[in-house]
């Protein structure tokens, strides 16, 4: 229960058929736990998984045990971790069991591994495996799972989850923002988001540009230090922010001018889901888990991977241009209600739990 996007992703779900179906979450605790409790769902607690496990994964099978003598389950739906599937499938031979892949982070070592490895286990245990994109199912395919058995279900973002004008005016006078072009970037600070990049580009635009810009990263994470050294380094001090964690980031989405993810992996990612749904430009990675999202040039701009030339040019120009940074938006909100509105990601989920 931290504020990642697998568990925005399931607190969407349990909000939008909770009328429709009787949920009871299992999950550790943590920052967002309270946003769960106030839904009309059961939640039991268990530990989170620490080494040797032993100890946390016996009270893990007592507690599903449990629930299913008192609720009686008839569906599982299992997200992100694939190793509770071989857990969950000792309890509950019998119970049709969902999979919901989330993209797997890290090197390309570490991808590979655990796509083999979501593969390989979910091929014995789950009866149905949910992948967020067609990028997704063609991974875990390639590692051998049957395509006859994946479902693609896009993720989705509530749109009424609205704005908060008062944080977004807060944080504009704190950091010297009113007045300014706000670009930047809201997630977890990782090397695998390449924010260094956008770091380099933004160096770029600010020498050539006559507007005055500010580059705000909202977030933390284990590559903040060397990113603030890259800023230090290029003199960059007084015109990009570090605000760190926020809490409920996509309510002050709106901050920005401009988003940018200048990813080297993603699934469907949750962040340009809820970016697109505030109408804002974007600019993203041109790789095949983030182009699918966009139709380049009409409501979003890709650059090439890794190419700080690239995307200092498409910074530019939406920073330059405000009629065209108006459009784009425009076009991207088109987008989102057609394909990432949380309504139709629930529709589907409804369909698989009643065909299940």
């Amino acid at each position: 229960m931290a504020e990642g996007g697998t568990e925005k992703h399931v607190l969407t779900i349990l909000r939008g058929l909770q009328d429709r179906y009787r949920f009871v979450l299992l999950a550790p605790r943590g920052k967002i736990l309270d946003e769960f409790v106030k839904l009309n769902i059961v939640y039991k607690e268990f530990p989170e998984l620490r080494f040797p496990y032993v100890k946390e994964l016996r009270r893990f099978k007592e507690r599903l045990r449990t629930v299913n003598e008192m609720y009686g389950a008839d569906i599982l739906h299992v997200h992100a971790a694939h190793e509770f599937l071989i857990f969950s499938r000792a309890v509950l031979p019998h119970t049709p069991l969902i999979f919901h892949l989330s993209a797997h982070q890290g090197c390309v070592l570490s991808r590979h591994f655990n796509y083999a490895l979501s593969a390989r286990i979910s091929k014995k245990k789950a009866d149905l495996l949910i992948a967020v994109s067609e990028e997704e199912k063609r991974l875990i395919v390639k590692k051998g799972f049957p395509a006859e058995r994946v479902e693609i279900v896009y993720n989705g973002y509530e749109r009424s989850e609205g704005d908060d004008h008062a944080a977004i005016e807060e944080m504009k006078k704190r950091y010297g923002l009113t007045g300014r072009t706000v670009i930047g970037n809201l997630g977890r600070l990782h090397r695998t988001k390449r924010l260094d990049i956008l770091v380099d580009a933004f160096c770029a635009v600010r020498k050539r540009c006559v507007k005055q810009v500010k580059l705000l990263f909202i977030g933390d994470g284990p590559d903040r230090k060397r990113l603030q050294g890259l800023v230090r380094k290029k003199g960059l001090q007084d015109d990009v922010v570090f605000a760190g964690f926020v809490r409920r980031g996509d309510r002050i989405l709106k901050i920005f001018d401009v988003f940018v993810l200048p990813t080297s992996f993603e699934g469907c990612s949750n962040v340009l889901a809820e970016a697109m749904a505030k109408g804002l430009p974007i600019i993203a990675t041109d790789i095949p888990s983030v182009r699918w999202m966009f139709t380049d040039g009409e409501d979003g701009l890709l650059f090439r991977k890794n190419s700080v030339e690239d995307l200092s040019k498409k910074l530019e120009l939406l920073v330059v241009d405000g009629a065209f940074r108006k459009r784009i938006g425009t076009r991207v909100l088109d987008t989102f209600e057609k394909r990432f509105e949380a309504r139709i990601m629930n529709e589907k989920i409804d369909l698989i739990y009643q065909r299940m």
